[in-house]
């Protein structure tokens, strides 16, 4: 599972399940030189409001912030904006992609494909595979 770590680049806390090495955040990943990169990358940003008759969007919100956002009331709605299950469910995939970059190289060219994850509350994380092709 998922544990909060420090970044060695900023100093930042951090989701991940790696327990081997230390890490860079997914901030800090981004700023490395291409030989440095993981085969995977998890970027997580924005948060939207669970209720589907509520369009409430703040594109702008990071994700060293989310603990702040857990358990809170939409400010449009008052509907919850990041439930516990969600949360969950983010850190599972941290983890995965922690694990999965333990045991596969970096491509030799890079290739960047971005895959758009939808959530609702439930924890179920819906890989939008269609809008990457």
């Amino acid at each position: 599972m998922a544990e909060p770590r420090i970044c060695p680049h900023c100093g930042k806390t951090y989701w991940s399940a790696n327990t081997k090495d230390v890490m860079p955040c997914p901030y800090c990943v981004a700023e490395l030189p291409p030989l440095e990169l993981n085969a995977i990358r998890l970027e997580i940003s924005g948060i939207k409001c669970d209720n589907p008759e509520c369009d409430y969007k703040d594109e702008t919100a990071k994700f060293e912030d989310w603990p702040l956002w857990l358990n809170k009331p939409c400010p449009k709605c008052g509907a919850n904006l990041l439930t516990e299950e969600d949360m969950t469910t983010i850190r599972f995939l941290m983890g995965l992609v922690d694990f999965a970059n333990q045991h596969m190289k970096p491509a030799k060219e890079s290739k960047t494909v971005r895959i758009p994850i939808e959530m609702n509350g439930t924890g179920i994380a819906r890989f939008k595979w269609r809008e990457c092709l």
